[in-house]
């Protein structure tokens, strides 16, 4: 799938613990309901500015991302449920170790 403008397909990720790097989220159904998590599977060439010049965006393939559940678009594709989300719907790029370790057993 090739996106468009500034688009990103993200696939989502379940929530397997509270807190992301220093931010601590109460652990409620209404935060996980406003936001969602994922990674970024797709990236659209950003948009025009006035001037003609067209601004990288700022993710990549590969990125962890936290965003606004409530305004990313659901789609399948391939058979995985993945969200559409414009750029600016992103509100950070996770780092690796901001995701948590989950305990094995």
């Amino acid at each position: 799938m090739i996106m468009k403008a500034d688009y990103i397909l993200v696939k989502p990720e379940s929530w397997p613990e509270q807190k992301i790097g220093s931010v601590l989220l109460p652990d409620n159904q209404e935060v996980r309901k406003a936001f969602s998590r994922g990674t970024v599977r797709g990236v659209g060439p950003g948009l025009f500015l006035p001037n003609g010049e067209r601004p990288p965006v700022e993710v990549q393939s590969g990125d962890h991302v936290l965003y606004f559940k409530a305004q990313a678009s659901p789609i399948v594709v391939g058979g995985e449920n993945m969200h559409i989300v414009n750029e600016r719907q992103i509100l950070a790029v996770l780092e690796p170790n901001d995701f948590g370790k989950q305990e094995t057993r």
